[in-house]
């Protein structure tokens, strides 16, 4: 049975998602970007969440960057306690960008890293499935 703190962050999680991919709806870019996040969950399982990290920095693609800032400000600023950002020595109101958490990640202890890596594919789960959800045609 879930813990009423799983439940929470379950509930930010898609919140978060859900404001994230509404602002995608309508923009030329929208559709490039839900066709990134679709495979992504999955990148980062398979190839770890360094290599994607730096290939999202790679593309010089908005929707490349909107996609990683949008991680990395969940990852290391939104997520409820930050326990992860706490143990990578982030002030409170730090800001992160994809580089320096690129940086910080590759020197980060393993569990540090996997944990990070486990919420990243959770969250990128949540913005697959709200954008494709939303994307679909009435019929």
């Amino acid at each position: 049975m879930s813990s009423e703190k799983e439940y929470d962050l379950r509930h930010l999680r898609a919140q978060a998602a859900l404001q994230e991919v509404q602002e995608w709806q309508g923009t030329t870019w929208g559709g490039d970007a839900l066709n990134l996040v679709k495979k992504l969950p999955l990148d980062v399982r398979i190839q770890g969440l360094t290599v994607v990290v730096a290939t999202l920095l790679h593309q010089n693609k908005y929707y490349h960057q909107r996609i990683l800032n949008f991680i990395v400000h969940w990852l290391m600023i939104k997520m409820p306690g930050r326990p992860l950002a706490v143990e990578l020595g982030k002030g409170k109101n730090e800001s992160v960008d994809g580089r320096k958490f690129l940086s910080e990640i590759i020197g980060a202890e393993r569990s540090v890293y996997l944990a990070l890596q486990r919420e990243a594919i959770v969250m990128l789960w949540h913005l697959k499935l709200l954008a494709d959800a939303l994307n679909k045609k009435e019929t």
